[in-house]
This record gives structure tokens, sequence and C-alpha cells, in this order.
């Protein structure tokens, strides 16, 4: 239900709730975190715990690729890669 209130009212896009937990995704958390709070409060809900997280290098990559930076096994080489490293040799 939260969900849809802070969508609705703060114009969220980027919501979802993974493990019981609501997690955000947007700009400026440090100054939109006070009013996720005070609505939930407005709405009489409970917010037991929060938690900012800034994005490391890794989340971006991640987030943009789909993929990590170094999937294991990362000191192998594929692909294109592979085919010029041992054209090197």
């Amino acid at each position: 239900k939260l969900c849809a209130v802070l969508s609705e009212k703060l114009k969220l896009e980027k919501l979802r709730v993974v493990n019981g937990r609501l997690e955000l995704t947007v700009q400026d958390g440090e100054m939109l975190l006070p009013k996720v709070v005070e609505t939930a409060a407005e709405n009489r809900m409970h917010v037991e715990a929060v938690v900012l997280h800034q994005p490391s290098l890794e989340d971006v990559f991640l987030h943009y690729t789909g993929r990590a930076i170094r999937e294991e096994g990362g000191n192998e080489l594929r692909g294109e890669a592979a085919r010029r490293r041992r054209w090197v040799r």
C-alpha cells in the first residue's frame, strides 16, 4: 500500500518491494527521505527502518548492462578479446 501512496503523492516511479522491503531509486535521496517517512506517517503506516544507499560503480554498471563488472572466472578472455589475445602471443 505504501508503494501506491508514495507513487501518487510524491510522484515516484522507481519503486519495488523486495523481500518485504520497499526499495526506491531516486535522485537526491537525502532530501526525499524525510518526505517519504512523513507521507507514511500521514497515512498511518509505520516505517521500521530506513537505509540510504549511494550507488557504487558496480551498481551503475549492473543497472546499465545487466551483468556484474567481473563475472566469475573474470581472468578468462572470451569472444573477440580472446581471439585477439591468442593472435598477439
